[in-house]
């Protein structure tokens, strides 16, 4: 089932504390931070994908490559601030195909799945503690990124057909599940339009 959409997203001014947060003295919350600001830069990417990411993938600038969930291809521009981040975790194995220090020993399929796993648990554990830290409210997940896209993006009057096919979705009908929930204060605002029609 799906978990509703306002547990699962930060409002613009959360998602700015988890970007502007200090976390010098916490160099692995501040990793997650920082991939889990990746993610949401990056359309949402799912943190599968995201430890898959080959050096290969990237062309001219250009992230390419394919949701591991559906074998969708994405096409991202990669941007100054994408690059930013993406540079401070670069895989500098020059043996690996990674593009991040995700996956750090490349071995058989079922070593790297046990170590991605093993980078999903810690990575979500970090959100976590970054998540009661900030005092936010939302319990950070590798997942919370992906939801944040899409509803800002539609707060932002972004059509749903553009945040399907940006979150790669199948149907739009599924996009809407990431979009059901309304905040109280969205409701709120809906409300008042409609009494001013009486």
């Amino acid at each position: 089932g799906y978990e509703e959409t306002r547990k699962r997203a930060l409002s613009i001014e959360q998602l700015r504390m988890v970007a502007d947060a200090d976390l010098e003295d916490t160099p692995s919350v501040g990793m997650a931070r920082d991939l889990f600001i990746l993610s949401y830069y990056l359309r949402g990417i799912p943190f599968i994908d995201l430890a898959y990411l080959r050096k290969t993938d990237i062309q001219d600038n250009v992230l390419c490559y394919r949701r591991s969930k559906t074998g969708r291809m994405l096409t991202i521009t990669l941007e100054p601030w994408m690059w930013e981040i993406i540079e401070r975790y670069l895989c500098d194995d020059s043996g690996s195909p990674y593009l991040l220090r995700i996956i750090r020993q490349p071995g058989s399929i079922p070593e790297e799945r046990k170590q991605y796993e093993s980078a999903l648990r810690l990575y979500n554990k970090h959100l976590y503690r970054l998540s009661e830290r900030l005092g936010l409210g939302v319990r950070l997940t590798s997942y919370v990124a992906r939801h944040t896209w899409a509803t800002l993006a539609y707060n932002e009057d972004i059509p749903v057909s553009k945040i399907s096919a940006g979150l790669s979705h199948a149907s739009e009908e599924i996009t809407h599940t990431y979009l059901r929930s309304f905040s109280d204060e969205q409701l709120a605002v809906v409300n008042l339009q409609m009494a001013a029609l009486v």
